[in-house]
């Protein structure tokens, strides 16, 4: 490795019980390769210097910045692992609320009210929902489902997919929130369009491939001892997020 280029960085955190901040500091350093590539790594803080997981004392950080640059470092370890992962659970009230105010800026209220008025057009169940698991029995409605939504040329789509959401010993009173395959109205309002459109997105999703990744760790060792790990993240396959 060559020289290193080190920058301290100081972080607050806050203390939700008490409404206080602590600050705490770490050392990152930009590292490059024999083939000027750039690689972000953390320092791996030694136990015995953290007070609840966290460096206090900014001493340690500033000594290890000013000793550091000049030495190299080799590469101790190197994992790399591949993953997937299942798109995301079909919405429950509160995730939906959570959402819709994130992409439409629609208030809980009008998000429920929205969601209310496309359960009273039949176009989606029941609205009032903690639980984002649906009944096994529902899975065989898939394909009419996703024909009536218009989804079954996306690629990748498979009406005979089941994602873990399909878990009926793990409904509540009331399950997901999803399409029941009737047309949504011409003249719904345009917010209960917004919030459909979230909910036949989710549903969708859950008849698409899995996203698959790959994760690589390094853990650097520089003369002195001190360790640094940088980690990244690839995707293989988008699946179900592209």
């Amino acid at each position: 490795m060559q020289t290193p280029t080190l920058a301290l960085i100081v972080d607050r955190e806050r203390e939700i019980e008490r409404f206080t901040s602590r600050q705490h500091f770490t050392v990152r350093t930009d590292l490059e390769t024999s083939r000027n590539e750039g690689i972000l790594a953390l320092w791996q803080i030694p136990d015995d210097l953290l007070v609840d997981e966290l460096l206090l004392d900014r001493e340690p950080a500033a000594a290890l910045v000013a000793r550091l640059p000049g030495e190299r470092a080799v590469v101790e370890k190197f994992t790399r692992k591949e993953h997937e992962r299942e798109a995301l659970m079909p919405y429950n009230l509160s995730k939906l609320k959570q959402v819709a105010n994130r992409r439409f800026g629609l208030s809980g209220q009008a998000t429920l009210d929205a969601a209310q008025e496309l359960y009273e057009a039949k176009a989606s169940t029941y609205p009032r929902t903690d639980c984002p698991y649906l009944p096994e029995e529902q899975h065989g409605d898939a394909r009419e489902i996703l024909g009536t939504l218009g989804a079954l040329s996306i690629a990748g789509i498979d009406p005979r997919r089941k994602h873990s959401a399909w878990n009926t010993k793990k409904v509540e009173a009331h399950h997901a929130i999803i399409p029941t395959g009737r047309a949504v109205p011409g003249n719904v309002s345009s917010a209960a369009q917004q919030v459909f459109s979230l909910i036949r997105d989710a549903y969708v999703r859950l008849f698409m491939p899995p996203e698959r990744y790959e994760t690589r760790e390094a853990i650097f060792a520089f003369s002195s001892g001190e360790r640094f790990r940088a980690h990244s993240r690839f995707t293989l396959k988008p699946g179900w997020t592209e």
